[in-house]
């Protein structure tokens, strides 16, 4: 900016104003000085005046001073050539340097002015990402840097830098015990990695399988530690995650055979169960789970029985063995009760529900046994009738 344009007429002896518009930084400062101390200019000359004193402080690292000039020149003329463009610079050199000297609190604080100037730049978050990182706050770096790989162009660099800060997050989160924030963050960090394109660097692919790795794990080691803990469902799932990342686990499938026949889901455990018998056929673990689920499916058809019948609903022999007069006597109670059948067989769902009630549902004969009876006596169904000494009446 040259301060020949200025509107004012300078005397001969006007050295302030040759040294405000000079190339050095120590006369840029002076001579802008006294040029803002005497007065007298228009706003926007006496932005230029503040802007290029701005350079000259700038010039000397002292950024505070330059900002706070640069500010001043944006107020004064709002629409003066690149000011505020200088003024995200200046705080974004700051940060900058901040960061290089060790001072991650002042960086971070440099680098929000410059994002309150131009908010949602993937350049300025990149840069407060790690500043962040370096003030150890590794949930703001991940933060900033998710907008970035949002907001900002596919770039793998920030998929590789941002699976990298999850996978941190993971093993801070190990190292205090919390196994949910373990595997939510290796979770991520994996989700991450496979956005690096499949021809990537020679690390990206690696990291990836590494974090996969790390994620079963930390998946296995939640899924053993809600088992211990009886939380069966949530076991399983993990334990089901850990089968898709190696299926070959003997191990594990047991594991999660159990979880499953433990949180009552006898199907899918004996699934499971055979599934281990199919690749080990001697393992006697798995054999004992299949005759102990059908030992159990049977008591619990039985139990099942038991309640249909106590609410009328006659389900034929208890014996455990559930077959058509069962499903009748369940088909039953679904249209007299409201209860829902499900898939038409007993589980623990159905049974509890069936305990829950205190009286009869069904009546004692179906509407189609009563048709046929009626039928029998000559009966239409429109007629108060009743039978006395063998002999039918009707009114």
């Amino acid at each position: 900016m040259v301060l020949a344009a200025l509107l004012w007429t300078a005397p001969a002896q006007a050295d302030p104003i040759a040294d405000c518009d000079s190339d050095d930084a120590e006369r840029i400062v002076a001579g802008c000085s006294v040029v803002i101390a005497r007065g007298g200019l228009a706003d926007a000359d006496l932005a230029i005046a503040y802007s290029r004193r701005s350079d000259g402080y700038l010039a000397f690292g002292k950024f505070d001073d330059a900002f706070a000039d640069q500010a001043k020149a944006l107020a004064l003329d709002p629409a003066g050539p690149g000011y505020q463009e200088r003024l995200r610079d200046i705080a974004i050199r700051k940060g900058d340097a901040a960061l290089a000297s060790g001072d991650a609190a002042t960086a971070v604080e440099a680098y929000s002015a410059a994002y309150n100037i131009r908010p949602l730049d993937p350049g300025v978050l990149d840069k407060r990402s790690d500043a962040h990182l370096a003030r150890g706050d590794t949930a703001a770096a991940i933060t900033d840097l998710t907008v970035a790989a949002v907001m900002g162009e596919a770039v793998p660099a920030r998929f590789r830098r941002l699976a990298t800060l999850f996978e941190l997050q993971a093993v801070q989160s190990l190292q205090v015990g919390d196994l949910d924030g373990g595997v939510a963050a290796y979770n991520s960090a994996v989700s991450w990695a496979a956005q690096i394109p499949e021809n990537c660097a020679r690390t990206g692919c690696a990291d990836r399988k590494r974090l996969e790795t790390a994620h079963a794990k930390t998946v296995l080691a939640r899924g053993e530690a809600s088992l211990e803990f009886g939380l069966a469902m949530a076991a399983a799932q993990d334990f089901e995650t850990f089968l898709f990342y190696n299926p070959d686990s003997r191990r594990v499938r047991l594991l999660s055979a159990l979880a499953w026949e433990t949180a009552g889901k006898a199907d899918i455990a004996a699934r499971q169960y055979r599934a281990v018998l199919d690749r080990w056929p001697d393992d006697e673990e798995a054999a004992a789970g299949i005759d102990r689920l059908a030992k159990g499916e049977e008591q619990l058809a039985r139990l099942v029985q038991i309640e249909l019948k106590r609410l009328g609903c006659d389900p034929g022999p208890i014996d455990g063995k559930w077959g058509g007069k069962s499903r009748t006597a369940l088909e039953n109670l679904a249209r007299h009760g409201g209860v829902d059948p499900g898939d038409g067989m007993p589980d623990r769902r159905l049974l509890d529900r069936l305990v829950s009630y205190d009286s009869k549902i069904c009546p004692q004969k179906t509407e189609s046994e009563l048709s046929g009876e009626n039928a029998a006596l000559g009966i239409d169904g429109g007629e108060d009738c009743f039978i006395f000494n063998d002999r039918l009446f009707c009114e």
